[in-house]
């Protein structure tokens, strides 16, 4: 419980209240930019298919859309929207489009937020952070540690085979009848696209997400990687200190610490949070340039 008695000294609950205010508004104006970006770098992938030109085109396209996992979050915590069927909705469609079935990737999450950098109960620590430089290239790749883990997730799930121990019993049929639906809805468009011999699921779907992942998995290790295996919000999680459009295209997640230590507090206003509480935030790091060099030279 030290965490959580220590948590409380942070922030005075009145404080606390009023940066809980949720927003449709700022909500939409949010997801409004980010799919613009969306279609603005689709755009110059439809352009510059043929060309040299759509390698870059698709990285920076891919990393966007990837990014999606940020509203996903968001959604998952309710915190997107002040509506909770505007952040129910969404968490379906954006873990349709990352294969990360909401249902799930919520029980997963509150299960980390539970039990963050705990070896034997944090979800997210299934798979061993990465030891050796040929562990931090695959691991970054996403196809191990992202890829694999969710297409047996899935396959398992519709099979009813759920033994994951953060899914409680009763959301069970609600997780399997998610895997199968999104089972089903993969399937049906890979051979939808084979027998009309249309690529646009390969153009603007999975190669871009597959290229994206690999940013995804760069950020989403600064979070905890390096971190002390202690029930303490302030030194078991990394606040990362970056560039403006790094934190837009976030949805202020590098404002991590800030998250965990009040995760009702919307991605809108926690750059107000973090002034709050900054310092006494013990892991920061500059950038997430730096927390990488940091972490290969540690390998």
């Amino acid at each position: 419980m030290e965490s959580f008695v220590y948590r409380r000294d942070l922030l005075s609950a009145s404080v606390l209240i009023e940066l809980s205010r949720r927003s449709d508004y700022y909500g939409f104006v949010h997801l409004s930019l980010h799919l613009l970006a969306i279609a603005v770098t689709g755009f110059l992938v439809w352009i510059s298919y043929g060309s040299w030109w759509l390698i870059p085109a698709w990285i920076s396209y891919g990393v966007i859309l990837t990014f999606l996992f940020a509203p996903l979050h968001e959604s998952t915590h309710g915190t997107a929207f002040r509506t909770p069927l505007l952040n129910k909705s969404f968490a379906a469609a954006a873990g349709f489009l990352l294969f990360l079935p909401a249902n799930y990737f919520r029980r997963f999450h509150f299960a980390h937020h539970r039990y963050t950098n705990n070896p034997d109960r944090d979800p997210e620590l299934q798979s061993s952070k990465p030891s050796t430089i040929s562990q931090y290239v695959w691991s970054m790749t996403g196809l191990g540690s992202y890829w694999w883990p969710q297409i047996r997730m899935i396959a398992l799930y519709s099979c009813g085979k759920v033994k994951d121990s953060f899914i409680p019993e009763s959301e069970i049929p609600k997780v399997i009848k998610e895997a199968r639906i999104h089972a089903f809805a993969y399937i049906a468009a890979i051979v939808g696209s084979v027998l009309t011999q249309n690529l646009a699921i390969l153009i603007f779907w999975f190669v871009p997400v597959l290229l994206g992942m690999v940013a995804l998995r760069m950020f989403l290790l600064a979070e905890h990687a390096g971190c002390e295996q202690t029930s303490n919000m302030i030194r078991n999680t990394r606040t990362t200190l970056t560039h403006s459009a790094i934190r837009r295209l976030a949805w202020n997640m590098p404002f991590h610490c800030e998250h965990h230590l009040f995760p009702s507090v919307p991605f809108h206003r926690l750059p107000q949070l973090h002034e709050h509480v900054k310092h006494h935030i013990k892991v920061v790091s500059p950038g997430y340039k730096k927390f990488h060099s940091d972490y290969i030279q540690s390998l």
